[in-house]
């Protein structure tokens, strides 16, 4: 085992690692449908969990079987979302702010790395940046996202840390992807979706399993 160093920050994904947004996207997507006289069913949305935006607007497409662009029914989608998630309070995922407190606490920077654009973001947290992350990037600061480590990537880099100083919070196979190849640790807390156990990754039950210890550790070993 190397040196005991101790880390510098960790990266959050947000949608199903820091909040639960599953049912909003849901009603979304049933919105989206209704508008062009199509029935979206709970099969269709499950086909889609973890699946990222634009592979998922091109099963939308499919499904519509119609002359629509991708711009057309990607901009309806989340014009749709945007305005749900601006008029309902959205739900942490369990020990989500309590963790969040706790590295403020012990002085450890924490950072949100998304896919989620800025609206969809503002429309999750309202005003993102009295939460303390030491950076935000969202699908509007990299021309590819997830599962490219492009976010990640970017972020440490604004941060001033290596991949080996930090460890990243994902819930689905596109995210660790991202954060793997980025060369960060990576927690996974499975949402909706199983994941497979891949090597630098660990696997917990829930963001309140997670230690300061627990944290050191993983950033050194």
């Amino acid at each position: 085992m190397s040196e005991l160093m101790s880390i510098g920050a960790v990266l959050f994904d947000m949608d199903g690692t820091l909040v639960d947004t599953d049912e909003h996207w849901h009603a979304a997507e049933v919105a989206t449908f209704d508008h062009y006289g199509v029935a979206w069913t709970a099969e269709d949305h499950a086909n889609l969990l973890g699946v990222p935006v634009v592979p998922a607007t091109a099963y939308m497409l499919k499904k519509l079987s119609g002359d629509l662009s991708y711009d057309e029914v990607s901009t309806r989608m989340m014009d749709n979302l945007t305005a749900r998630l601006h008029a309902h309070d959205i739900a942490w995922r369990p020990g989500a702010r309590e963790l969040l407190d706790r590295l403020r606490e012990a002085g450890i920077a924490t950072a949100l790395v998304t896919a989620s654009k800025m609206p969809l973001v503002d429309g999750v947290f309202h005003d993102v940046h009295k939460l303390g992350f030491a950076t935000v990037v969202t699908g509007d600061d990299v021309p590819v996202t997830k599962p490219d480590p492009a976010p990640y990537l970017l972020a440490l880099k604004r941060m001033g840390l290596t991949a080996g100083q930090a460890v990243a919070c994902e819930d689905s196979a596109t995210g660790v992807r991202a954060a793997l190849d980025a060369g960060l640790r990576v927690i996974a807390i499975p949402h909706l979706v199983p994941l497979t156990t891949e090597p630098g990754m660990v696997t917990l039950a829930g963001l309140d399993e997670i230690t300061l210890p627990f944290l050191h550790a993983l950033v050194s070993a």
